[in-house]
């Protein structure tokens, strides 16, 4: 009776084994996939932020070609006026120096523990935070 019911455990011991290992040698590639697919989605957002930007991008160089835009380019930019007009430069005074703050209204930050900036390096707060 041992015997018979020997083979039927191992048979289920090795069916098991056979799924678990299955399991496992697909986890790796299902992660692949999903990754990639991420990825793809990142990337066709992209695509649509720079056609946005170029078709933007389209529309200034167009407006750049009007004598009306040019215009308002050398005169904005460059200070240009026409023949007859008067030209005012309009100088903004000098910013008032701030006043001194007083030591004790300065924040005094502690400096993290060894363990803190530790931790903060193995799990990449540090590189989140700062």
């Amino acid at each position: 009776m041992i015997s018979v019911r020997r083979p039927a455990v191992t048979l289920v011991v090795i069916a098991v084994a056979v799924v678990l290992l299955a399991i496992v040698t697909n986890v790796v590639p299902f992660r692949q996939v999903v990754d990639q697919r991420a990825e793809v989605n990142r990337a066709r957002d992209h695509l649509a932020a720079l056609v946005a930007e170029n078709a933007t991008l389209t529309q200034q160089v167009a407006a750049l070609e009007t004598p009306i835009e040019i215009e308002r380019i050398a005169r904005e930019k460059l200070g240009y006026v026409r023949p007859g007009e008067t030209a005012y430069v309009v100088i903004a005074p000098e910013s008032e120096p701030e006043p001194m703050v007083a030591a004790s209204d300065q924040q005094v930050t502690e400096e993290p523990s060894f363990l803190a900036k530790l931790w903060a390096y193995v799990t990449g707060a540090d590189l989140v935070s700062g």
